[in-house]
């Protein structure tokens, strides 16, 4: 059996941010989402339940290792990169999705250059600490089509010799659901985590990411995204794969 599109996602973060966009294209393609790393973990929610509940096609992988060291992290790729290798050859993806700087994007981007697939990656071009943007210049080498949130990225692929008709400027669908207000009410919030939002409270973000606002707003990048890989996927429908 084959698909049309894989998506690969080890955490809910990754997940959430396509979401939307998963679910536009589940409406007009074979889809297949591939569960790794964090989604199988019962410690960090056993999330892949939310994929399912959402109604996707979903293949589970294991390969989460129960350490945080960077040796820990390499031997989860390593992981990764054996048994998604062999689930890419039982699926026969016409394009391999992925998403953002974590290590199952350049497991997959690896994959589908080896194998001939074409590899669609959305978010290149931010720009981070850590290893995340070696991680995300690597991917760029790997994949064949960019999609990006912005034209300071957009550049900075153009600046890596990557083709302009490679790269399309499709937002940040991360916040489509800000614009159609999908998202949890802060009385909510007050239950959940059992705070009082009347009294003086701060809030920190501990992770950032330099970019610069979404040129497609209203709520409308995972419409441009979804158009887009179909565009792709029509184009790549007869590329010869070495499966």
């Amino acid at each position: 059996m084959s698909y049309d599109i894989v998506l690969l996602t080890d955490s809910r973060s990754e997940y959430s941010l396509m979401k939307r966009t998963l679910m536009e294209l589940n409406k007009y393609v074979k889809l297949k989402i591939i569960a790794t790393g964090m989604h199988l973990s019962k410690q960090y929610g056993y999330t892949v339940e939310e994929i399912e509940n959402d109604g996707f096609d979903v293949e589970k992988i294991e390969t989460l290792i129960d350490s945080d060291t960077p040796f820990a992290m390499l031997k989860t790729l390593g992981l990764e990169l054996l048994n998604v290798t062999q689930v890419i050859k039982k699926l026969k993806p016409k394009l391999i999705f992925v998403e953002g700087d974590r290590g199952n994007a350049l497991i997959g981007a690896m994959i589908g250059a080896y194998l001939n697939i074409p590899v669609i990656h959305h978010a290149r071009g931010d720009l981070s600490g850590s290893i995340d943007n070696k991680v995300r210049y690597a991917i760029s080498m790997f994949a064949d089509y960019h999609l990006v949130g912005n034209i300071d990225n957009y550049n900075r692929l153009k600046s890596m010799g990557t083709s302009e008709e490679k790269i399309f400027i499709v937002g940040e669908p991360g916040i489509d659901d800000i614009y159609l207000k999908n998202y949890t009410l802060l009385g909510n919030i007050e239950q959940k985590f059992k705070i009082d939002l009347n009294k003086p409270s701060v809030l920190q973000e501990k992770y950032l990411v330099k970019n610069i606002g979404n040129p497609y707003g209203n709520g409308q990048s995972y419409i441009k995204i979804t158009q887009i890989i179909l565009d792709i996927l029509e184009k790549v429908k007869n590329h010869d794969k070495d499966y």
